[in-house]
């Protein structure tokens, strides 16, 4: 493993870096993670790639001082901070720029954003349980309406009535305890409600159009690999099994016996065959 900071403005990005082959995979990760999470994948199978897992900002040991947004084109930028470092290295072979791209839950929102913004140099979308095939009203309202965000923003900093209010939820049915679990965990103290409120703010505008995404696929005929935990209660297998039948000839499904977390050493495997199969 080999770690790198990419300056970036006044930012500091972090980027860990698993294999060292020439075959290079961008690699984003999934919400309160950062991009070691990806170290499973580390084997002997992972020869031919090079896997650069960046940390997002307000993640793991990214430092980021642009602002409240994290844009596409910071997105597009921090690609090609990545994909230039590649390049020279394998200058002498002749890299093309060319790379696949992966991205687990959160991570799958940012990485479909990506390909959706410059799809001409991807040649491999690999999902791992993505949020983002589906829109979300709520997360729309709490981050991007003034209104939303005052609510959010009150919410998480005086979490009681919410966390009361989730309770509520459950006792209606509205939301399963699985997914009441996920959330409490991120908000149950104030540090941690401190960087849902940046993390959710900073990575807002991050939010892919899943119909064009799906065209795009496509038209450029990207083999696309779908991957879901079968007992996954956080976000619904469905969602990726149709998604994948939309990209047609080149989409795969792929159902792990595990719930929404992926990136466990037991999937290893599957994850690997997925970037080449």
């Amino acid at each position: 493993m080999e770690h790198y900071f990419f300056p970036y403005k006044r930012s500091s990005i972090s980027c860990h870096r698993y294999g060292r082959g020439p075959v290079m995979v961008i690699c984003f990760h999934g919400y309160g993670e950062l991009g070691d999470h990806f170290r499973i994948l580390d084997q002997e199978d992972l020869s031919p790639y090079s896997l650069y897992c960046i940390d997002l900002p307000h993640h793991g040991r990214t430092v980021w001082k642009d602002g409240n947004a994290f844009l596409r084109d910071d997105l597009l930028q921090v690609r090609q901070l990545v994909t230039s470092h590649h390049q020279r290295e394998f200058a002498a072979s002749g890299h093309d720029g060319r790379y696949a791209l992966m991205g687990y839950s959160l991570g799958g929102r940012v990485a479909m954003r990506l390909f959706q913004s410059d799809p001409s140099r991807v040649h491999r979308l690999v999902l791992l349980a993505p949020d983002g095939l589906s829109s979300s009203f709520w997360y729309w309202f709490c981050t991007s309406t003034i209104l939303g965000n005052k609510i959010f923003h009150y919410s998480m900093h005086r979490s009681l009535w919410f966390l009361k209010f989730l309770r509520q939820l459950k006792k209606t049915k509205l939301i399963n305890k699985n997914k009441l679990k996920f959330i409490t965990d991120y908000v149950e103290h104030p540090n941690s409600r401190r960087l849902v409120y940046h993390r959710w703010r900073t990575l807002r505008k991050l939010v892919p159009s899943a119909s064009s995404v799906k065209s795009r696929l496509r038209e450029h005929h990207v083999p696309t690999r779908v991957l879901f935990g079968k007992f996954d209660r956080i976000i619904k297998p469905s969602t990726g099994k149709s998604f994948a039948r939309a990209v047609r000839s080149n989409g795969a499904y792929t159902e792990l016996n595990c719930g929404h977390q992926l990136l466990l050493p037991k999937n290893a495997e599957a994850i690997i065959k997925a970037l080449g199969d």
